[in-house]
């Protein structure tokens, strides 16, 4: 008999540390950012933090730990985002877009309630927010498996937020049914890293790194193109800040039959090593090319990794980020 009590979560993750959440989130841990010290939904003995001392702290995390002055209109949309995850109850379901990887989505049952990890993960101050899920009961799902994927995955884009509740009965139904009746996809992102090692995608980002930016373009829009997007412009500059290198459009199953509408993908492409410190310029510039709130936005950069600026600003717009060694198994799934 079907629980008329149990919730819908779609919950978007920092996509610039998706090799780090994913590790966690098979060792049964859905962890969220804008989760530093003192950020905490709930104390250690389980008392709600009220909102008044969450926006205090966070202002005083966000100067301290980010560098900037937060104002009391950003601190309460944080908590207020952020809250719904400790409503989230043994039992209740959630869908994580873009996991492992942006042609997947993951729907996992929760099998315990919110808590905050009070001991600091190395090479991160941020991600404790948890929410504890099954990980022996795990979907995995390509959006281009079938209808019922690609139409939970369009519905998504309209779930902008890092937590979300799901309201709508039929997107409800429609997640309930896919994840009691059918199999997980393949994990094509684990499957890659198991088969080469990351000592053959290194050899693969070292390669990468040695092209002029016009070839690196040319590698970057083959991949795309050998997945079904088609090539509709390139070097985008408005003289206004906005630059998207390549701009590519794809069908949506049965949407664009009836409404003629395409998704749109821009991206920005980046030739770095290590950490480029400016690599939130990218994310400004991509935004600003993008004309349709609702087309996607990718930085691809052959860097080792994003800084916590560009991952912040990134989550908070939707912009996908793709890093060197992700990209190098992008292209290794593309031979």
């Amino acid at each position: 008999m079907e629980n008329s009590n149990k919730r819908y979560f779609v919950i978007r993750v920092d996509y610039g540390a998706v090799d780090f959440i994913w590790k966690e989130l098979q060792e049964g841990r859905l962890r969220q950012g804008w989760g530093v010290t003192g950020m905490q939904l709930k104390e250690q003995d389980g008392r709600i933090v009220d909102e008044d001392t969450w926006k205090k702290r966070y202002k005083d995390a966000a100067l301290k730990i980010w560098g900037y002055s937060a104002t009391n209109e950003e601190a309460e949309m944080r908590y207020r985002i952020l809250y719904p995850m400790i409503e989230a109850k043994k039992g209740d379901i959630v869908i994580v877009p873009k996991m492992p990887d942006w042609e997947h989505f993951v729907i996992a049952p929760v099998s315990k309630e919110y808590a905050f990890d009070f001991q600091r993960q190395p090479g991160s101050e941020d991600y404790r927010h948890i929410l504890y899920i099954d990980p022996s009961n795990i979907r995995i799902f390509n959006i281009h498996a079938g209808d019922e994927t690609r139409v939970i995955s369009g519905k998504l884009r309209g779930y902008r937020s890092a937590v979300n509740n799901i309201w709508n009965k039929g997107l409800q139904n429609a997640i309930e049914k896919l994840f009691t009746e059918q199999k997980s996809g393949v994990d094509s992102h684990k499957e890659i890293h198991e088969i080469l090692g990351d000592f053959v995608l290194k050899e693969i980002l070292d390669k990468v790194r040695k092209y002029p930016p016009v070839d690196l373009e040319k590698l970057v829009r083959q991949v795309f193109e050998s997945n079904g997007y088609e090539l509709v412009d390139k070097n985008c500059f408005d003289g206004q800040g906005g630059d998207a290198d390549l701009v590519f459009k794809k069908e949506l199953p049965i949407i664009s039959e009836m409404v003629q509408q395409d998704l749109l993908v821009y991206i920005q492409v980046k030739n770095k090593v290590g950490i480029d410190q400016n690599d939130y310029q990218a994310v400004a510039q991509v935004l600003k090319a993008a004309k349709e709130p609702e087309s996607l936005k990718i930085v691809v950069s052959t860097a080792d990794d994003f800084t916590d600026k560009c991952k912040r600003e990134a989550q908070e717009d939707g912009v996908i980020l793709i890093n060197g060694l992700q990209l190098a198994t992008l292209l290794a799934r593309s031979i």
